[in-house]
């Protein structure tokens, strides 16, 4: 099994949706279905939509039997479906609608910006954080986040009643911090960047040594959370040949890529990159990681020297291309996707977007990109805006960033 939390335990009991099952999954012996005994009301009850109640039994058999060899075969997608299972009283299924200006092409958007905390963050902190032991609790929760991951970390921290301290550096979108200390969280404002705030969160001497630490990207738990929006994608559209992901660290795309091609392995995964944080697509053309010393913090939530020692080896086995996306790209699938459907997405969270609309030649039939946040200021905003020349679009008056 790939590293992270072994869910074996749910085998019995894991609902396994209908593309994700075959064939052999339904074909038992007579003994094999009077030799099934247990039977749990609920699961039964949910089986009995799909079924009938004559064959529950029936039915559960086969869900188990898909189950366990997913269990085995295709690890990555059986961790995915359980991910998915235990998030599902704590996320939300976001929509998936049609990209604007596509053309003759089949790309869709999946709204992960519309989870409770306007990112997908909200997945891989609430997975990490939902396998503490009740000893770990007391101690809490650290991590270090430009914004998205904190606030998601500070949501689960205050439905759990875990405390949850976020180390932030000075560029931090005000928006975002804000959020996280609505939240509930306290917020630490340490060092110039990422990796100086980093450092003082992880640092053992430091106020919070004995929370449970949760990476934003590097975690594997993390890792785990986020590929469950592959079963919503495959769910939504299961004949999906293509997948555009952004990367910053890594975290998202990195277990979500090995969940899909276990599902398809002739399917194709795109990582798109902003051009000032080129590290994935540096790092996956020179066979290991390269640190470009510094990031652009114009696309914040992707703003990082290179991508994690842990996403990497995903990264090289499993994504296809990495491509780069200029500013008045992203900026202008920002625009558009406004002007559609009226969401102000930040810049991180449209670079799959544009990254589809620009390397066309790159996709294989139906094609999913991955909309990831909109958390984003006025300012912000703004200097996309002047990129994309949308003026009309401009939040107040036009602020520059120093």
């Amino acid at each position: 099994m790939p590293a992270g939390t072994d869910h074996k335990d749910m085998i019995e009991t894991m609902y396994v949706p209908e593309p994700f099952m075959e064939a052999e999954d339904s074909e038992f012996t007579l003994g094999e279905r009077q030799s099934f005994h247990k039977i749990d009301n609920q699961y039964g009850g949910q089986l009995g939509l799909y079924y009938g109640n004559t064959e529950v039994q029936e039915g559960i058999l086969a869900h188990q039997h898909a189950a366990e060899r997913l269990y085995y075969e295709k690890p990555h997608l059986f961790n995915a479906l359980a991910a998915s299972a235990i998030l599902q009283k704590h996320v939300t299924r976001t929509p998936l609608v049609p990209a604007t200006d596509a053309g003759t092409q089949e790309i869709f958007v999946k709204q992960e910006y519309l989870q409770q905390g306007k990112s997908f963050k909200d997945r891989g902190a609430a997975y990490a954080a939902l396998q503490l032991s009740d000893a770990e609790k007391v101690f809490g929760l650290k991590t270090t986040s430009h914004g998205n991951h904190g606030n998601g970390l500070a949501r689960i921290g205050k439905e759990l009643g875990v405390p949850v301290a976020v180390y932030v550096p000075a560029d931090a979108a005000a928006c975002k911090t804000a959020n996280m200390e609505v939240n509930g969280a306290e917020v630490v404002r340490v060092g110039k960047t990422y990796e100086e705030a980093e450092l003082a969160c992880v640092n053992p001497d430091g106020r919070h040594a004995d929370a449970r630490l949760v990476r934003a990207f590097n975690d594997q738990d993390v890792m785990t959370g986020q590929s469950s929006i592959v079963v919503d994608i495959v769910e939504q559209v299961p004949d999906v040949q293509t997948l555009v992901v952004p990367i910053g660290g890594g975290g998202l795309i990195s277990k979500l890529s090995a969940a899909f091609k276990e599902y398809n392995p002739h399917g194709t995964v795109v990582g798109a990159v902003y051009a000032g944080n080129n590290s994935a697509r540096l790092s996956k053309e020179a066979g290991k990681i390269v640190n470009i010393g510094h990031g652009d913090p114009f696309s914040d939530g992707t703003e990082l020297v290179e991508p994690g020692s842990e996403t990497f080896p995903y990264i090289q086995k499993y994504v296809d291309a990495v491509v780069e996306v200029s500013k008045e790209s992203v900026s202008e699938a920002m625009a558009r996707h406004f002007d559609t459907y009226g969401h102000r997405v930040e810049v991180a969270g449209m670079l799959a977007t544009a990254a589809a609309l620009e390397n066309p030649g790159l996709l294989r039939g139906k094609t999913v990109t991955i909309a990831t946040g909109c958390n984003i200021d006025d300012a912000d905003w703004n200097e996309a805006m002047q990129a994309a020349d949308r003026p009309d679009l401009y939040v107040g008056r036009v602020l520059q960033r120093a």
